[in-house]
């Protein structure tokens, strides 16, 4: 099993950490909880795999010179490293700081009509590189509208992954990518918007959030 634990480092499922039940793949991108810039990291317990992906990742090479497959150069620089471990030391306190935040900010749009705010699955530690919430036709407005609100209420949001993959042509025609109906995904696609979550926040900042998503999901 493969792991898609690009944004999940330090999540757990009944207290396991991600990464562990397979092979993980974490993003060590710009915009996430630890970064190096760009790079990312593979986990796994299987030694003859770890071996053969140390080789990949070295252009092939097993020892100098020494090709013995081919490979690509797909090794983290020392100064990526640099930049990312130190954050180790202090990634605690971030995940609880953006734990915190998430549970301020669900507390207080849990009246709002028609936000639907993100809920943890029991058994599970969520670390929140992102907080998303829908915005149904409950609230009486567009999404459209409700983004514009917010950029002039000065609240940083997004919208990620607007399609579903099937969505994007280079994905159609290909006879190892089933296309069906996916009502659910193509609902929440129209619905759903991050708004800011990060450790830096303020009380007062988290304040302003919320009243800024109240105020912009009324008609």
């Amino acid at each position: 099993m493969v792991e898609d634990a690009a944004q999940a480092h330090g999540a757990t499922v009944g207290g396991r950490g991600v990464g562990s039940f397979g092979i993980g793949s974490f993003s060590f991108y710009a915009t996430k909880n630890i970064t190096s810039g760009e790079g990312g990291m593979i986990t796994t317990d299987d030694d003859e795999l770890a071996a053969k992906l140390r080789i990949m990742r070295n252009q092939g090479m097993r020892n100098r010179y020494e090709y013995v497959m081919a490979g690509h150069n797909y090794r983290m620089t020392d100064l990526q490293a640099a930049v990312a471990l130190p954050q180790l030391d202090s990634y605690d306190e971030v995940v609880a700081k953006r734990q915190a935040n998430a549970d301020f900010l669900t507390a207080g749009l849990a009246h709002v009509t028609g936000i639907v705010t993100p809920k943890v699955m029991p058994g599970r530690k969520h670390v929140w590189h992102q907080y998303t919430i829908r915005i149904t036709p409950e609230t009486g407005t567009s999404r459209e509208r409700f983004i514009e609100k917010l950029t002039e209420a000065g609240v940083g949001n997004g919208i990620y992954y607007p399609k579903l993959v099937t969505e994007y042509e280079t994905y159609q025609g290909r006879d190892d990518v089933r296309i069906g109906s996916y009502p659910v995904a193509e609902r929440i696609t129209r619905e759903v918007v991050s708004i800011p979550v990060h450790p830096k926040l303020s009380q007062s900042d988290l304040e302003h959030i919320a009243e800024a998503v109240a105020s912009a999901a009324r008609p």
